[in-house]
């Protein structure tokens, strides 16, 4: 009786899901979204695994790091534009204030400022912004809901993650150092430097600035094509759905086609000629400095381009261009006497060898080959 039981209860459980699917997602298109191996890619686009990079790598011992230029791309971020003929669209986005181990020590007493790029300080709040419209009153959500395009409370998380491997990488070298701070004027980029350098400074107190970047020079069509694929990824990583209409629901194809267009449109921001990347090795070059960078996924992309790190063979066949969320690019420079080389880390993976700077007794770049290949001549000689 009691297995029969059970056959019942399992077969009206499943009338009731097959009525759910009719009713709720009217799509003959709908597939068990976990299987497909399209939609796993997308996953790995929600957080970068970024590793520990060895304190000295082998080879290195005699080689003093000088300098280095750290490039950030912010984490998880509510989308900009909503679904609203999605028959069950997500309920929201968590913008509470990020539970944080107790272990992870941050710090609470100095003062972050926003500052133009002509030195004129600018009013922002590295806050999110919450949706007034949210229907999230119980606990523990209530009234916490992120309004569009705000970092979220997972998003501040990689963010101070990523802080805390600059704080194990650098700390010692900050005690003699520069640190100079740089990042897009966008609330989810200023948010991110801010939770990347609360850990680096553990014992400052006082104010430290934050200076604005230049927009990027995307056009409206590409930064369109991103913005789309951008919620769509925002929706996968958080919710773990993909939108619907009320005729049909977009598909993992669908959704992997959306990518692929994005990825040829971030393609096309790469010419012959990238030396933005190459202005900021000058800059640490030039003195004793530990510079941050807090990107968006476009201006990212166009720096890992011009390395060759992207759309020319070294992202795994299959994957999409775009960087994933969370992800670091470490660049050191490294001295022995007169000579200096740069070791170019993604999310940890020392990757110089790849490059066509890289030199032939694998010790990184040689400065003035890899300075070369950014500024336009992509045949340096290697050292």
């Amino acid at each position: 009786m009691q297995h029969l039981v059970g056959l019942l209860a399992a077969a009206l459980f499943a009338l009731l899901s097959a009525w759910w699917l009719w009713t709720e997602v009217p799509s003959e298109d709908y597939v068990l979204l976990a299987e497909d191996e399209r939609l796993a890619r997308f996953s790995r686009q929600c957080s970068a695994e970024v590793l520990l990079p060895e304190d000295e790598p082998k080879g290195w011992s005699n080689w003093s790091m000088h300098s280095a230029v750290v490039l950030l791309l912010h984490g998880e971020v509510s989308p900009l534009h909503g679904w609203p003929k999605d028959p069950r669209p997500p309920p929201s986005w968590d913008c509470r204030p990020a539970d944080l181990p107790r272990h992870w020590r941050i710090n609470s007493r100095v003062h972050f400022q926003v500052v133009a790029e002509d030195g004129e300080l600018l009013e922002r709040s590295f806050d999110p912004e919450l949706d007034a419209n949210a229907k999230d009153l119980d606990e523990p959500w209530a009234h916490r809901s992120c309004a569009a395009d705000q970092l979220t409370a997972d998003g501040f998380k990689q963010a101070v993650l990523n802080g805390r491997r600059l704080a194990g990488r650098y700390g010692e070298t900050l005690a003699s150092a520069t640190l100079e701070a740089y990042s897009m004027d966008t609330k989810p980029c200023l948010t991110t430097a801010v939770g990347s350098l609360l850990p680096l400074l553990p014992e400052m107190e006082g104010t430290v600035s934050i200076r604005t970047l230049p927009a990027t020079a995307a056009s409206v069509d590409v930064a369109s094509q991103l913005r789309a694929s951008d919620d769509l990824l925002a929706r996968w990583c958080h919710h773990g759905s993909l939108p619907c209409d009320t005729q049909s629901c977009t598909t993992p194809a669908g959704a992997a086609a959306m990518m692929s267009l994005a990825d040829k449109h971030l393609c096309t921001l790469v010419d012959s000629r990238n030396d933005g990347l190459a202005q900021w090795l000058r800059l640490a070059a030039g003195a004793s400095r530990l510079t941050l960078l807090s990107l968006d996924v476009s201006q990212l992309a166009v720096h890992l381009m011009s390395l060759g790190l992207t759309c020319r063979g070294a992202v795994a066949e299959g994957e999409s261009m775009r960087p994933p969320r969370g992800s670091m690019l470490l660049l050191e420079r490294w001295r022995r006497h007169s000579d200096a080389r740069w070791r170019v880390l993604w999310n940890g993976v020392d990757v110089s060898q790849e490059l066509p700077c890289g030199s032939t007794e694998g010790l990184g770049c040689p400065e003035a080959a890899l300075l070369r290949m950014l500024e336009g001549d992509r045949v340096p000689s290697n050292g």
